[in-house]
């Protein structure tokens, strides 16, 4: 159902107690008690279409909602994507995940991981290449 009524279709003057609203392009006066059940059915008609346009599905008893995740089935993909990702990272050796995290993760640069490991910089790098490449293969046969 289509809501007749924007926000900006209200306005009060609080110290006068005059209520206004938008029609046709020119701004009435009228009682409070108009104003005030305009404005709530306005609100809830607001709420109630929110709320319908955005939930769309229920996934292991949990509420989706589309503005959280776009499109479902692109959601539940990315899902099984990120399942499979984890996956292959869990394959790695200790210090490689701690490198993927890191960068991957918690956004951190070369730089600074390097630092934390006492190597180089481009011995870091050097490092996840030979990581990515583990991965892109592993990631290769799972498809």
């Amino acid at each position: 159902m289509k809501n007749d009524y924007a926000k900006s279709h209200f306005w009060h003057r609080k110290d006068n107690k005059q209520y206004f609203m938008r029609v046709k392009h020119q701004w009435i006066e009228v009682s409070k008690e108009v104003y005030s059940t305009c404005k709530n059915s306005h609100v809830k008609m607001y709420r109630d279409s929110y709320r319908d346009d955005k939930l769309i599905m229920k996934d292991n008893d949990n509420l989706i909602y589309t503005s959280s995740i776009g499109d479902p089935i692109e959601y539940l993909h990315k899902k099984e994507n990120k399942r499979v990702i984890e996956e292959a990272i869990s394959q790695l050796s200790l210090d490689e995940q701690y490198i993927i995290y890191e960068l991957y993760y918690h956004n951190k640069k070369e730089k600074e991981i390097a630092k934390k490991l006492n190597i180089s910089q481009q011995l870091l790098n050097y490092k996840k290449k030979k990581i990515l490449k583990k991965l892109k293969i592993f990631l290769l046969n799972h498809f």
